[in-house]
C-alpha cells in the first residue's frame, strides 16, 4: 500500500508540474498568436493603400508652366516688396500649349492676387499653403475645364 500511495503522489506531482508548465506556456502562445494576427491584419489593410499609391505614382506630375518671377509691393503700406516665382501644373501637353497662350492673363490675375497679401502670409507655411489653394481657385476660371489646372507651386520667395 505504501507503494501505491507513493505512486499516486508521484502522478499527482507530475500532473501539477504539467499544469504549471501549461499555465506558463499558454499565455505566451496566446500573445504570439495575437501578435501574428495583428501583423497579418495590418498587412491586409495596407494593400489597398499600396494599390492607390501605385496608381498615383503612374499619374505623376503633369507638365509645368514656369512663369517669370513676379515683383510686387506687399499690402500694408510699409514699402516692402516681394519677388515670387510660380509654376502651374497642368493636366497634359495640350493644356500646357493653351496655357502658354494665356500667360498675360495668368500673370495679371496672379499679380493682383499676390499684391493683396502681406509679408507674413508668405512667411508662414500654413498660410502659404492656403494661399496656393486660393490662387488655384482664382486661376481655374481662365481654363476651359477646372481639371486642367492641377496644382500651383511657389518655387521661390524673396521679401525685402
Amino acid at each position: 500500500m505504501p507503494e501505491e500511495t507513493q505512486r499516486s503522489q508521484e502522478s499527482q506531482d507530475v500532473r501539477k508540474k504539467g499544469k504549471g508548465k501549461m499555465l506558463l506556456v499558454l499565455p505566451v502562445l496566446l500573445i504570439a498568436l495575437g501578435g501574428g494576427y495583428l501583423l497579418y491584419a495590418k498587412k491586409l489593410a495596407s494593400k489597398p493603400q499600396a494599390v492607390e499609391a501605385k496608381k498615383e505614382e503612374k499619374k505623376g506630375i503633369g507638365p509645368i508652366l514656369s512663369l517669370e518671377p513676379f515683383l510686387f509691393n506687399l499690402r500694408g503700406g510699409n514699402s516692402k516688396f516681394a519677388r515670387v516665382s510660380i509654376g502651374l501644373e497642368v493636366r497634359d501637353e495640350k493644356v500646357l500649349e493653351e496655357a502658354k497662350k494665356m500667360v498675360p492673363a495668368l500673370r495679371d490675375r496672379i499679380l493682383s492676387f499676390l499684391s493683396s497679401k502681406t509679408g507674413e502670409s508668405f512667411l508662414d507655411a500654413g498660410q502659404r499653403e492656403e494661399m496656393k489653394v486660393e490662387l488655384q481657385a482664382h486661376l481655374k476660371g481662365l481654363f476651359k475645364e477646372e481639371s486642367d489646372l492641377k496644382n500651383v507651386y511657389i518655387t521661390d520667395i524673396v521679401i525685402q
